[in-house]
This record gives C-alpha cells, structure tokens and sequence, in this order.
C-alpha cells in the first residue's frame, strides 16, 4: 500500500522493520546492504530511523570483529538519541550502548547507562524488542541482573521482557526457548553460547557442548566470526 500511494515516508518504515526481522532472523548480509543504502549520502542531514539504522549495523559489526568505528557510532547516536528525548528511541539506544560499550571494554561507561536506564524503564515505556536482550545481557555482566528482573517486574507481559527476566535470573534454557519460539535467531544464539559456558562451568561437558554447537551454527550461518572465535575458545 505504501508502494502503490507513494508513500516515501512508510515506505522507509517499513525497510526498517525488515531490516530488524532479517537481523533477528539470521539475513545480516541484507541487513548490512539495506543499512548502507539507507545511511549513504546522509552526510549532514538525519533522520529519525537513522539511529536503529545504526544500532543493526553495531550488532553485526561486534558480531564480526569490524570494530573501527563502532565506539563512535554508539557515543554519536546516543547523543542524537538524548537531543530528540522520545523514550521510545532513548531507552533502546541506551541499552545497545551499554551493551557496544562493554563488548569494547569499557565497563564504567556501561554501567552508567544501564543504572539509567534501570531508573526509567519501569515507569516509562520505550525499549522494545531485542533491545532487551542488551539491556539483560548488559545487566548481567555488570552485576545488576537482579535489578533488571526487579524493574522489569510491573511491565506488562511480553516475550521480549518474559526472556530477559529468564535471562537475568540465570534461567537461560528458559531465555533460549522463548527466542527459539519466536524466531529470533540471533538472541537465541547468544543465549545459547551463555548456556554453554554454564553447563560447562557445571561440569556438563555434553550438554554444553550441544549448546554451544547449536550457537555456533548460527554464528557460521551469518559470518559472526567473533562470536565463532569466543566459542571455539570456550570449547577448549
């Protein structure tokens, strides 16, 4: 319908949503081509969509190891973010860069976000979607998974928060499943590769070693050579 009214503005929408279900879903080389068009020539002007334009792009790039340029991009739309103020573009962009901010090793500029983050988003609603499994996987690595499960208690039910509070309470078969249910590839993974490392600090070898394979077939399946390298390591 967008197409046939020439709606320009939708139409850009809905780009948007595919280039999210396709991240989820395991396309990331047509997120990765969709987000270049969308970002070429943009030099000087913006847009609304830009910032989860460029939160797909981060996702892909740690997954990859393509960090040049990561940081900047993350402190840039987190300050683009802070100018508009909508908490329904704010608070996902907080919890990716509290999430793009630890991967780089830089765990005080973390946790800054996530204790913000922890002081509106149960009052406020704005995060969404995969942005949870950040905030959760965030919040765990800094020691605050409790707190997250304790703000995200009043939220209405929801399998992105349902999976997160799972996650954050260590539950991660159950975080796994629910990812699993709908689809979502790509958290589903990563949960998986922390489900690995659990059993094997349980000392479940095979059961870890069947988790971490199930991670890692996502992780060849979209070029994820990063998260391929962390895997390998934990197998050894």
């Amino acid at each position: 319908m967008a197409h046939r009214f020439g709606s320009v503005e939708w139409r850009r929408w809905i780009r948007e949503k595919h280039a999210q279900l396709a991240y989820v879903g395991g396309e990331w080389d047509d997120v990765v081509r969709l987000v270049d068009s969308e970002l070429a020539g943009r030099a000087g002007t913006s847009h609304y969509l830009d910032n989860s334009f460029r939160v797909l792009r981060a996702l892909i790039r740690l997954g990859r190891g393509e960090l040049e340029g990561v940081r900047d991009d993350a402190l840039g739309q987190l300050d683009a973010a802070r100018h508009v103020g909508e908490p329904q573009m704010l608070h996902p962009i907080l919890a990716q860069t509290a999430y793009t901010l630890l991967v780089l090793g830089d765990p005080e500029g973390a946790d800054a976000l996530v204790a913000e983050l922890l002081g509106v988003v149960a009052t406020r609603r704005g995060l969404r979607s995969y942005y949870w499994w950040s905030f959760a996987a965030a919040a765990v690595d800094l020691g605050r998974g409790e707190e997250l499960v304790a703000v995200a208690g009043p939220l209405a039910a929801n399998v992105w928060v349902e999976a997160a509070r799972a996650f954050a309470r260590g539950d991660l078969e159950r975080a796994a499943g629910i990812y699993a249910a709908m689809g979502a590839r790509a958290p589903e993974a990563a949960t998986r590769q922390r489900l690995a490392e659990q059993y094997f600090g349980a000392g479940d070898r095979a059961a870890g070693a069947a988790e971490l394979e199930r991670a890692m077939g996502f992780w060849r399946l979209v070029g994820a050579t990063a998260y391929l390298d962390e895997g390998l390591e934990l197998a050894s």
